[in-house]
């Protein structure tokens, strides 16, 4: 009669919590598994289990419960655990804690997470939302001043450290909390303890007694929650913020630094090529050369052209004249040579030569010569074009042409003229040991946008043909 007592009173004693050493057996339901198989996660006899740990009567430990597994998960998996630990603060925000300081905790910790992912808008949005939970949250001002800097909103960055510094300061010369009085953890009720109830013999096979339940929830949940413990008569010491935030602070003055420095070039920059437009408008004027609309006949290929007429300076500018000369001072007291690009074609081969810088002080010849060669028998300047099979392009074989009247002059101003210019088309043969300036500063040469001749063989019958059909 002893041993069956016995046997009856080990029957209703609780279980003991299984080993993390003890091997998962499938043939038994979630309930009674004393290991955790690895696709747990995915299967909701174990999910259902692990949900029913939070499902309580206390919204405020429900999301603590949520919290706490998070901050183990970042803990133990790192890197591994960002995304869990985002849904995980995610659950406690949607709890509904009645208490805006825990809610201000968990958005604070999920923009954490989304800033270790550089996830920067979610991450600001989530610190703003904890701070309006409350105000004082210092590691949410701070994760606000980290997300404004990873957006590369330097100046919002900077105001907001100012903010995250000023909240530092008054927590850090705020007294301490005052602890708990661990004696009020003590019950002083005086009622009797219930009399222990009477042993039931068990049945045959495992038992899901409410013990073994809460143990089995316990091995599903990824960490189980530890128990608050009373506060002690000294409260952990909160960690000063203000060397991290001086540093952020230190990294914003240096991007804030470098993008004045950057806008400032950038000023610079337009503020020269304007100058530098100005100038040559000057010096054209001061040439009294006529620049005019593209010739139809090659507009595409002027159109084409990357380079465009530019004033270069024989002698750099001062330091003191590049910073505050206008652009009518500087043509005063410094030297330009004009550049242009330049269409060279050779209508009786169909080819063109597109030459991309024409100083106005080089002759027409000696640019020539750096395209086709200077006598018939090609032994000085360019070899010959690998189009002209007979040999018939050399400076003392060709003649040089432009047309009067082939486009009209350009007025400041007023819009670019779309129909021909009344009048003669003459074509006017051009000696080669004129420079390009004295070139276009003859009163019948207008310039088609950059100027533009034409290269013919004086012995070839092409050449009589060209003139008198054009």
């Amino acid at each position: 009669m002893a041993e069956k007592k016995a046997d009856a009173a080990t029957a209703t004693t609780a279980p003991v919590p299984p080993s993390a050493t003890d091997d998962f057996d499938p043939s038994l339901c979630a309930l009674f598994q004393k290991q955790l198989p690895p696709d747990w996660d995915k299967r909701t006899d174990f999910t259902g289990l692990q949900a029913l740990k939070y499902q309580t009567d206390n919204p405020v430990a429900n999301a603590e419960h949520y919290k706490d597994e998070a901050n183990d998960i970042l803990k133990k998996k790192g890197k591994q655990g960002w995304h869990e630990a985002i849904s995980l603060y995610t659950d406690a925000i949607e709890v509904g804690s009645p208490s805006k300081e825990n809610n201000s905790i968990y958005y604070s910790n999920r923009a954490h997470v989304n800033l270790l992912l550089e996830n920067y808008l979610r991450a600001l949005n989530d610190a703003n939302k904890a701070i309006e939970l409350n105000p004082h949250n210092t590691k949410a001002h701070y994760r606000v001043v980290r997300a404004l800097f990873g957006l590369k909103r330097f100046p919002e960055a900077s105001q907001a450290c100012e903010v995250a510094l000023r909240e530092e300061e008054l927590a850090a010369a705020a007294p301490p909390p005052v602890a708990a009085d661990p004696a009020a953890a003590t019950s002083t009720s005086t009622t009797p303890a219930p009399a222990p109830a009477r042993p039931v013999p068990a049945p045959e096979g495992p038992v899901a007694t409410p013990a073994a339940i809460s143990a089995t929830i316990s091995k599903v949940s990824v960490t189980a929650a530890a128990p608050v413990a009373p506060a002690g008569p000294t409260a952990a010491p909160r960690v000063d913020g203000r060397p991290a935030l001086r540093e952020l602070q230190a990294k914003i003055a240096a991007a804030l630094a470098a993008e004045r420095e950057r806008e400032q070039r950038r000023l610079d920059e337009i503020r020269k090529a304007q100058r530098e437009k100005e100038v040559l408008s000057l010096l054209l004027r001061k040439r009294g050369l006529r620049v005019g609309a593209p010739l139809p006949q090659v507009a595409s290929l002027q159109e084409d052209c990357r380079t465009t007429v530019r004033a270069v300076a024989e002698k750099a500018y001062t330091s003191e004249q590049d910073a505050t000369a206008t652009a009518s001072q500087l043509s005063e007291v410094v030297h330009y040579v004009l550049h242009w690009p330049a269409l060279i074609l050779y209508p009786e081969h169909n080819q063109t030569d597109l030459v991309e810088d024409f100083p106005e002080n080089v002759t027409l010849g000696e640019q020539l010569a750096s395209l086709i060669p200077i006598d018939k028998e090609g032994t000085a300047g360019a070899p010959f074009p690998s189009w002209d099979e007979r040999h018939l392009c050399s400076l003392d074989q060709v003649a040089v042409y432009y047309q009067t009247n082939w486009t009209s002059p350009v007025i400041p101003g007023r819009p670019n003229p779309t129909t021909p210019p009344a009048g003669r088309k003459d074509w006017i043969r051009v000696p080669l040991d004129k420079t390009l300036l004295e070139i276009q500063a003859s009163r019948t040469y207008v310039t088609p946008k950059f100027p533009v001749f034409y290269v013919l063989n004086r012995a070839s019958p092409f050449h009589d043909v060209f003139l008198n059909s054009s």
